[in-house]
Parts: C-alpha cells; structure tokens; sequence
C-alpha cells in the first residue's frame, strides 16, 4: 500500500498574516527588501494536502515557533512578532520602532529557518481601531446621529466611505510591501461595493500584482465577488456551514468565487467545532471553555474543502480559533489529480495523487457505501478494507495502496458523430447580415471522442458549426455528466467554425429572430428548436462513443503543411494596418504576423489488429474556405471522407481549429485564386499519409486532464454606446453603415450581453487533456491569435502541444497585445480589454506545468 508520509518542513509551505497595524518603513531601513514572494519559494499550488491553517490563535498549549511553522498558513499578531508603533495618535503613525522591526525581523527567520518555504502577510486592521489608537473627535470615526459605531467591546468602526482615510490604508498597506512582507490581510470585507473596488483598485496600482491579498468573507459566500478579482483568497469562517441541508447554491458560489481570484490563491474555509450565537467572542462568558468534540463535523468539513477547490482549512473551537493538530494533518495526500464530482445530491468525491476523497454532507438521507476495487485505510478514522459506509454529514480520506498487476495502463477510444445539419432555408453563420441557406452540399456532424484509462473519462466534441456558446455548452456537459458518467470538467465542446452552417444563437440569432416573430407571428427560418436538436445530438454523440470504446495504440508527431495559411493582417504604405486587403494590392507592405505551419497528428490503431481507426488533427487556419448558401462541413468534413477512402467508412477523423485568429486561406501575393475547401482537404490527407510512416508510439499512454478559468476585463461600454449599436442594426438601411462600424455595433451589443451574465470580468474556460508525457491538448474559447498559440508550443512542457479554439464559449477575437495597438476588423470585434491573450498563454502553460507532474 502506499501510504502518505508527513512532509518534511523544508516542503511545508506557510502563510503567515500578522494581525495588527503597519506603517511606511522607509526605503534606507538595513535589511530591507522589496516584498515579494523568493523565486526559490514553493508556490501554494505545489504544496502537498491537507493544507492547514492558524487563525489568530495558536494550537491548544503550544505556542512555540515549531508549532507555528507546522501550519502552511499562519496568522500572528504584531504583538507576537514584537512591533510596536513610533509616533501619536497611534492610527496616524506611519512607522515602527527600529528596536521592533529587528525583533520582528529575527522572529520572522526563525520561522523561515523552519520552515523556508513561509509566505509571510501582514493583517492591516481597517474596519475598526482601538479607542486609544485616535482622539474621540477624529474625522474618521463611523458616526451614526453623531455617537461613534461601536464594534467589540473597546473599539469602534472607522468610515469606509471616509476618501482620506481609504488612502491612508492604502498607504499602510503600501507600507507592508515595503517592509518586506508578501501580503497583506483584510479582516471583515463587506457589502459597499463601490467603496471596495475603488480601494482594492488603488491598492493593486500602488503594490502591483504580485503583492497577495487575502480577505475574510466572513459567513458569506459569494456575495463578494466584485471584489475577488483583485484578491488572491476568500476566508470563509464557520458560518458559512451552519444548519445548512442543501449544498448546490453554496458549493456553486463558492467554485464561482474561487475562480474569480488572482494566483496563486489562497483562500481558507474554517468550521467551528461550536456552533452558537457568540460563541468565543470578546463579551461571550463562556469564553475559552473548551466545547464538546464533534469529530463528524471536521471529518466532513475537512473533506469539503478537500473537494470543492483549492482551500487550506481550520477546524477551531469557536469564534476564537483555538484548535488542536489533529493526526489526519500528518497524513499528506498530495495534489488533486481532477476536480471535485457530484455523485449523489450529497455525495461529493475527488481524487489526489494518494488518496480518494468523499464526502456524505449534511442533510443526506441516508449513509453511502463506497466499494473500492484494492484495499485502503481511512486517515481520519483508522478503518481499512475495500468497502467504507460513509455516514450522512461524515466524509472519509481513503488512501490506496496498488498492488502488482492491478494497474491497467490500457487506453481506450471511442468515436462517433451524429447528423446536425438543420432544416433547408435556415439562416446561415458568419455573416453580419441575414443570409438564408439553399441547400446541403454536405451534411454537418456533431462528432465526439471519448478516452477511457482507469477510472479517467474524457470527451472532446467539436461540432460542424461556427461557434459553441458557453450556454449550449454547457447544457451538453451537464447532460453528459448527468446521464453518462463523465465529470462535467473532463468534458470540451469545440466548434470547427465552418461559415457554412446555422446562426443559432447570440444577438444577430435574437435581431433577426425577434424581427420575424414581430412581422410574422412566427420564424419561418427556425421551423424547429435547433439548440435542443444541438443539444440531443452532442449528448447521444457521446453515448454512442462509450458504446463503441476499444483498445487502442497511440502514435503522434508534428509535420509541416506549406502553402495554406496566410497571415491576413498587413502593414500598409498609409501606416495603417489592415485585414484582407486584397490580392496584388500595391499598398501592401509585409505582414503583420507570423503563420504556424505545424500540423500536429495523433493517430489511433486498434490495440488487436494495428489497424489505423481514427486521427485527430488541428491547423492555423481559419475553416470559413467554403462559399455560397449551402450546408458544408467545409474542409475538416472533406479531410474525412478522403481518409476514409483510404482506411474504410468506419475511420474516424477529428480536425480541431487552431489558433487562426489572424490568419486564413488567402494568398494576397498571388493572382491566382485561392485554394478551395477540396484543394486543402487534399494537401492535408497528403501530408497526414506522408507523415504517418514517421509517427512515433505514445509510450505508456498516461490520461489525465486538468482546467482553469483565466479572468479577463471586458471592454469599456456605456448605455449610450448600446443604444447607438442596436439603432446601427436595426435602422442600417438608412444608416447605411460601414463594415466596422457594423461591427463595432456587434462588438458592444455582444459584450453587453456577456456582461449581463458574467458582470465587469470575462471567464475563459481552459481545458488541458494528458494523452501521454509526451502529448498534451489544450482547448480555448474564441479565435486566438497564432502568435499566442505559437508561444504556448514554444513553452509548454510537453513534445506535442494540439490546441483547439472555439471551445465552450461566444465567438470574438482575442488579439496580440501588439495588435490591439496596430488595430483593424478584429480588434474591433474583442470584447475583452488589451492582455487577455497573454494572459491566457501564461496561465495555460502553469496548467500544462501542473498537468505534465501528475504520475
């Protein structure tokens, strides 16, 4: 069995928050440092769980530095590091003692001496001071009928409305980073959102974004959401727990929360082990008894926080944060290998790298069995078999031992599509006007994958239309997950972006739509709800995919496909730089980006007969080839059929867009016209039967997958600006707009609505498939630039990086920071602000990081 051992303290990472008030330490203090976390510091999102944290208070009768320093995140107060403030009023001073900081400074080595890896914050006390800290009649009292607002016994709240004095804490908190600290600590945020975001705006100028920043949620969950943009973490006292049966809303807030924050994150959820009104606070008399042990509450708790997301965890007494160390903190599980699953309406489970995680909430009805196929043992209760019954409001931590033979390393495919070609007349995609559709060329697919290692299930789909909306994606998932088993994570639904299927969805859908209910009563171009047919057919996709699962042989490579992407984007004589200029034009300069000529295959043999049974392929090159009012697949549809006639009608093929943001099929430099959707099916079967006598075997295949949500700001609209873009739509006839303009109208009524669903920021959905240590898949929403893409290959750890774009989300362009100065057609269609691209490159490749250490 492999049993999780204590982490040695050079590998335990801790936060350490001091609860007090800071001041300016100036620059020609000796030993200063800029505050910073050390490169040779482990970061949060390596530190091996159960992630424990101190609250203010130490454990139970120890309050040695070696206590501490078991902690991976601490909060001490400033008196415990001996600071003491110079100047009077103490709530104006705006610096220590030098005796202090030294005496701070030696305690905070001793600590580091311990334990290296500490993260050290500072908590700066804001909401409420001391009596002794300011004069009575001081202007930056709350005052209510002119009486100040008392908070504990002693001290009084300040006025967060005061702008001097949100400044001033600004200042101090400036002050920490200049002490050399990492962080800071805010106690007690609450509702005043306008408030807040100005502050926490202010703070990140003056501290940049490498300072952290925890908050205390207190009992709330995710009503602060407008603030966790500028936060590294949210902790959530007990409150958040309290009589609750019905956990849906609160995990979903609390997911949604967490995915809003900036890394590294480090948030914390404690439960108390007492649960009344009070309890442990200044004015309780039962103060400091200590309450009656609940082991089920921190059983299930700890497993909470294990499952829904990245969170160290306290379990304390009460409102006083006293606690014990209990021997399940010993017991290292390693990282999460997935995220948390529902099983049941109360069941939650996740995997890490030594253990299952599962938990039986409160407010089950019943107990829940789980039957294990090897034998493990329970950290928190000591049991051991193959079969655990999990009490309701209990969790358990099983770790696994693998005996010799169990492991099946076998990788398993199966592929299947399903006809989604709409009804003939239906309005088609890729256009800024009402084109209706005469016909099929070819019939659309909605075409899935499924891998099988394990108990690992994952689904790819990508279906043959322009664009998979974050809302028809999701449903499809949530069914999936639902009726099939898969985790709604470990699923990705793409779009080929053929500009010969149906506008299904989004503002020109609902223009035109609502116009012809309007003139009509009905929608004589949406005969039928295509995006339930959409819907059905992805999810029976998949199901027949499970159905059609086999062994299979692994073989990839990278060859070079000449000749059919052209950068669209030029320097022009006039300055400018354009999209699409036209061939031959005399103005054209050079191109304004580069073209990726990678074209990354994965082949699939069947494990008993070596016979090739299904690729799966990608390229930087817009798929919008195929002109005219009739239904096609474009030349992704064609590519199969080729290789079909080659390996049988049962070969599957899987073509993916890659990042083709800046760039398509047209030639500018020649007057020849250009390549057709037939003539680049042709050079891509070439190409992909040249290089598949070259192609390596995938070594132990090894499935893992692993997601993440990049936030990103919205562009800047105003109501006037919405009004001017629906009067630009629907009166464009007397308007008579140019292209950009009537893009430009899109572009904002598109990020109203987004804005209107998700609020100031933008949630890109990142999805990084393992296939083997040396093959990676990444999936990203909207149409990328190449150069973005390009850089990821270039960085990630893996031989072989695929990327996928279009994938769970609108369709808008996301730029090069250096094309959204240069400008032109698709810096007006982004609805998301200078940086997002990088942004999404730099946190993809921490996933692959992340992926590429799983076992």
């Amino acid at each position: 069995m492999i049993v999780p051992t204590p982490v040695k303290s050079n590998h335990i990472l801790a936060a350490i928050v001091l609860c007090g008030f800071f001041v300016l330490i100036p620059n020609s203090t000796p030993g200063f440092t800029e505050g910073t976390m050390e490169k040779n510091q482990i970061l949060p999102d390596q530190v091996p769980y159960p992630r424990i944290a101190m609250l203010w208070s130490s454990i139970r009768g120890d309050r040695s530095l070696e206590s501490i320093a078991k902690h991976d995140l601490i909060l001490l107060g400033v008196g415990g590091l001996g600071l003491q403030w110079e100047g009077d009023p103490v709530g104006e001073a705006n610096r220590f003692t030098s005796a202090s900081m030294a005496q701070a400074r030696e305690r905070i080595q001793q600590i580091k001496q311990i334990n290296p890896a500490a993260i050290i914050l500072a908590e700066l006390y804001f909401y409420e001071y001391s009596d002794r800290w300011l004069p009575e009649d001081h202007c930056w009292w709350l005052r209510i009928n002119g009486e100040r607002k008392q908070f504990w016994p002693g001290t009084h709240r300040m006025d967060w409305n005061h702008s001097e004095y949100r400044r001033h804490v600004v200042q101090q908190t400036a002050a920490l980073q200049q002490s050399g600290l990492d962080g800071v600590f805010y106690d007690n945020i609450r509702n005043e959102s306008k408030p807040w975001v100005e502050f926490l705006k202010e703070v990140r100028d003056a501290v940049g974004d490498d300072f952290l920043i925890l908050a205390n949620a207190g009992y709330d969950v995710g009503s602060y959401d407008f603030a966790a943009p500028f936060l590294n973490g949210m902790m959530y006292e007990s409150g958040w727990s309290h009589k609750r049966t019905e956990w849906d809303d609160c995990i979903q807030k609390m997911r949604h929360t967490q995915s809003l924050l900036r890394k590294p994150k480090i948030s914390v959820i404690e439960r108390f082990e007492e649960i009344r009104d009070h309890a442990g606070w200044p004015n309780d008399s039962r103060r400091g008894q200590k309450p009656e042990p609940d082991p089920q509450a921190r059983y299930w708790s700890l497993c909470y926080s294990l499952i829904i997301g990245d969170y160290y965890y306290l379990f304390s007494d009460n409102t006083s944060h006293r606690h014990d160390w209990y021997p399940e903190y010993d017991k290292k599980i390693g990282l999460p290998l997935e995220p948390g699953a529902r099983i049941t309406p109360h069941v939650w489970q996740r995997r890490y790298e030594n253990a299952l995680v599962v938990v039986n909430l409160p407010g089950a009805q019943e107990s829940y069995t789980v039957k294990l196929d090897e034998h493990a043992r329970d950290t928190l209760t000591g049991a051991e078999g193959n079969t655990f019954t999990i009490p309701a409001g209990e969790g358990r931590i099983l770790c696994k031992g693998l005996q010799t033979g169990q492991k099946d390393n076998g990788f398993f495919l199966g592929c299947s599509q399903v006809d989604i070609t709409p009804p003939v007349g239906w309005r088609m995609a890729g256009n800024y006007y009402e084109k209706f559709n005469n016909g099929v060329h070819d019939p659309l697919f909605a075409k899935a994958m499924v891998w099988k290692q394990g108990e690992i299930q994952t689904a790819i789909l990508i279906c043959d239309v322009c664009s998979a909306p974050r809302p028809i994606t999701n449903a499809i998932r949530q069914q999936v997950s639902q009726h099939l088993g898969i985790p709604f994570t470990n699923i990705s639904v793409t779009a080929t972006h053929t500009h010969a299927g149906p506008e299904y969805h989004g503002i020109l859908w609902e223009l035109f739509h609502e116009e012809a209910l309007k003139n009509y009563g009905t929608d004589p171009h949406a005969p039928i709800d295509y995006q339930g047919f959409l819907i059905d057919a992805c999810v029976q996709a998949v199901a027949q995919a499970q159905r059609n699962m086999k062994s299979v042989i692994l073989e990839s490579g990278v060859a070079q496909q000449s000749g059919v992407a052209f950068n669209r984007r030029f320097h022009m004589k006039d300055g400018s730089v354009r999209f699409n200029p036209g061939k031959m034009n005399p103005d054209i300069i050079r191109a304004a980006g580069p073209v990726d000529e990678d074209f990354p295959i994965v082949l699939f043999r069947d494990a008993n007969t070596n016979k090739p049974i299904a690729s799966f392929t990608s390229f930087a090159v817009h798929t919008a080839v195929f002109g005219g009012d009739q239904y096609s697949a474009d030349f992704p549809g064609l590519l199969q059929r080729n290789l079909r006639n080659e390996f049988g009608e049962e070969f599957f093929s899987l073509y993916g867009q890659g990042t083709s943001g800046d760039t398509n099929h047209f030639n500018v430099f020649s007057d020849q016209p250009n390549q057709d959707s037939e003539q680049i099916a042709s050079a891509f079967t070439e190409t992909l039967l040249r290089t598949i006598p070259t192609l390596k075997p995938v070594v132990s295949p090894s499935l893992a997958v692993l997601t993440t949500k990049v936030v990103a700001p919205f562009v800047d609209i105003s109501k006037e600006q919405v009004q001017e873009a629906w009067n630009t739509f629907n009166l464009q006839h007397e308007k008579n707009p140019t292209f950009l303009e009537l893009v430009n109208a899109w572009k904002i009524l598109n990020t109203n609505m987004l804005m209107e669903q998700e609020g100031e920021m933008h949630q890109m959905e990142v999805h990084a498939f393992r296939i083997g240590h040396d093959l990676a898949i990444v999936t990203w929403p909207h149409e990328i630039f190449v150069e973005l893409g390009m850089a990821l290959k270039e960085q990630s750890p893996f031989q072989t990086t695929l990327i996928l774009t279009l994938a769970n989300d609108f369709d808008f362009y996301i730029p090069s920071q250096k094309a959204f100065v240069e400008g032109s057609y698709e810096i007006v269609t982004s609805s998301v602000k200078p940086g997002a691209g990088e942004k999404l490159v730099e946190e993809t490749l921490n996933l692959l990081h992340r992926l590429n250490t799983i076992p």
